[in-house]
């Protein structure tokens, strides 16, 4: 209740406590009231910026707390685009799942919850999350997922959440069901990132094989226990790297009865398709190394580039000035030599009349020379102008040929490094018998659209194989292809290399039909890849990725190529185009029932 939210968090305060000196009855009472109606609602604590509310249900087991179960509501508001901005602020988890399965207002954009959702009930929001469920382990003995299910059950139908959602999700956590003896597994392990290098002992290699195990058991019964209370599982976020399961329900999902834990086990759950392996060993070796050399080089590329771009803008603007400037030298020589031809054909007017002169005559000649003297003095300062406009001239070909010169040693540095690298890996695949192949390095070259390194790896896989290695199925489900399409570039420089890249590695026999697990060609991936980063600058509120900074209109044509390039040849799949990008649709809940209520208003007053 408000009332024992409010004592848990503000009661213990010495301005409302009545043995304290501070307290004041009136006063402690009207802050109490404040305090409530900001901080809580008829829900749970409730977000005053964003509106959403934690909510924390007791868990009764023979009139005992056994255990609690934590959700978090975000109401519905269909017409706001903060979905994204609340998620992010409640939590990491939460905001992973908002940004993975709705779009900034809430609505799902993920395919198998859009089939669910026929008649677009959860376009209308109202999103609930289950944070955590933790249950006392003698309530639930043998792994038995009975309190657990019925619990969460009670608590996502509860009277007090009725319409308050129509969509709900959850993520399968092992801790649920950890018993004591699995937590004094876990810390008795030092963990990965304090080992230093060390390797395992046997007892710790034993130990870790002990709790992978039974990680994996928790996670199946956590996941039997949405299956239970109704979710249903979501495929699309299956994929290497997950290692836990998401799970949706509607409103309607709840309306049938709960399945046992046989019926549970027997619907099943779906799992991603066997991959090859992660490196290990000399392989492993071989793909840090190469990671370390993508990095390296990808900044120095992309320093280089911004330099070119610098120097040249640079140069561009100082070779505009040099022009603008000789161009205003030329026109004031012209007009002063225009001007000294005018003043020499009034003098010899002037002396031709000289026989006779008077004084106004010989004051006029004066003047004119002097203005002669003051034009020829002007000529004489343009000309040294034009000597300091040819110095500029000059000191820009300088800096401009001394900055060819430091590319072209950086490019022989570069060239020269490669050399030595491409010798690193070659002693690694003689001497350690490392594999370009299983080593997937040809994925991290094309990922970073590095063409050189690119080549020089395949080159060191035998000819009769390299087809096969310009398609080769990473750990990750992903080719060659995949990797270089989900490359996003920083700006249309870039977008021309990705281009390139990928022209390149399809010349070279790579695949765009292949399909992954999610339905996905390299289109479907490309265009993945730019919905995420425009959603992620979206919440973010920085300028448009692709090409930060510059018009958007400049990179349709850039994105249209792309997509003209990777269109397999038989065609986008669904998955390709559920991930395009699709307009704002033009019906808007509120304003539609405004626009039916002026309707009917325009129509009683025809009948009137």
């Amino acid at each position: 209740s408000k009332e024992e939210l409010w004592q848990e968090d503000f009661g213990q305060d010495k301005e409302h406590d009545p043995t304290s000196e501070e307290y004041d009855a009136e006063e402690s009472a009207r802050r109490k009231e404040e305090q409530m109606a900001e901080s809580f609602s008829d829900f749970g604590r409730l977000d005053e910026s964003y509106g959403y509310h934690d909510i924390t249900f007791d868990v009764q087991v023979d009139g005992r707390c056994r255990g609690s179960i934590h959700l978090v509501l975000l109401p519905a508001d269909p017409v706001s685009r903060l979905f994204h901005e609340a998620t992010d602020a409640h939590s990491q988890e939460l905001q992973e799942v908002g940004s993975t399965l709705c779009d900034d207002r809430g609505r799902p954009k993920v395919k198998s919850i859009k089939d669910a959702d026929t008649d677009r009930t959860t376009d209308r929001g109202g999103f609930l999350h289950v944070v955590s469920v933790r249950v006392a382990q003698a309530c639930r003995p043998c792994d038995d997922t009975d309190v657990p299910s019925r619990a969460l059950r009670s608590a996502i139908t509860h009277p007090t959440l009725q319409g308050a959602w129509t969509l709900a999700t959850s993520i399968a956590d092992a801790n649920v069901y950890f018993t004591k003896a699995d937590k004094k597994l876990r810390e008795r392990l030092r963990p990965r990132w304090n080992r230093d290098g060390a390797a395992l002992t046997v007892e710790e290699e034993a130990a870790e094989k002990e709790k992978s195990k039974r990680w994996e058991e928790c996670m199946r019964l956590d996941s039997r226990t949405f299956l239970r209370v109704g979710y249903q599982q979501i495929p699309e976020v299956l994929g290497p790297g997950v290692h836990a399961n998401w799970f949706f329900a509607l409103p309607r999902f709840l309306n049938e009865d709960m399945l046992s834990d046989a019926d549970a086990f027997e619907v099943g759950l779906l799992k991603y398709p066997e991959l090859p392996p992660e490196p290990e060993g000399a392989n492993k070796k071989l793909l840090d190394l190469l990671m370390r050399a993508c990095y390296s080089r990808r900044d120095e590329l992309d320093t280089k580039h911004r330099g070119t771009i610098l120097l040249a803008k640079k140069v561009n603007q100082t070779r505009t000035v040099i022009a603008s400037t000789r161009r205003e030298v030329e026109e004031q020589e012209e007009r002063l030599n225009i001007q000294s031809s005018q003043i020499d054909e009034l003098l010899q007017q002037h002396r031709e009349r000289m026989a006779s002169p008077d004084d106004a005559t010989r004051e006029l000649i004066k003047g004119l020379e002097e203005v002669k003297e003051i034009a020829e003095a002007a000529i004489g300062e343009i000309d040294e102008k034009r000597t300091k406009i040819n110095e500029a001239e000059a000191e820009l070909n300088e800096e401009l040929s001394k900055g060819k010169k430091a590319m072209a040693e950086d490019d022989d540095r570069i060239r020269e490094r490669d050399e030595n690298f491409v010798q690193n890996v070659k002693s690694l695949i003689e001497d350690d018998e490392a594999s370009i192949r299983k080593a997937f390095v040809l994925h991290c070259a094309a990922r970073f659209r590095l063409n050189d390194l690119f080549d020089a790896l395949l080159d060191l896989v035998p000819a009769n194989e390299r087809k096969a290695a310009i398609n080769e199925v990473d750990f990750c489900g992903c080719t060659p292809l995949f990797t270089a399409a989900q490359s996003v570039p920083d700006n249309i420089g870039q977008a021309n290399e990705q281009y390139d890249f990928v022209e390149k590695v399809l010349k070279l026999g790579a695949d765009k039909n292949y399909i992954d697990i999610k339905g996905l060609t390299a289109l479907g991936m490309y265009r993945t890849t730019l919905q995420y980063m425009e959603e992620f600058t979206s919440r973010a509120m920085l300028n448009s990725i692709p090409g930060r900074g510059e018009d958007d209109n400049d990179w349709e044509p850039i994105h249209e190529r792309m997509e003209e390039l990777l269109m397999p040849a038989r065609g986008e799949t669904e998955a390709d185009r559920n991930a395009k990008k699709s307009p704002e649709p033009d019906y808007n809940w509120d304003e539609g029932e405004e626009g039916n209520e002026e309707e009917s208003e325009d129509e009683e007053d025809g009948e009137d």
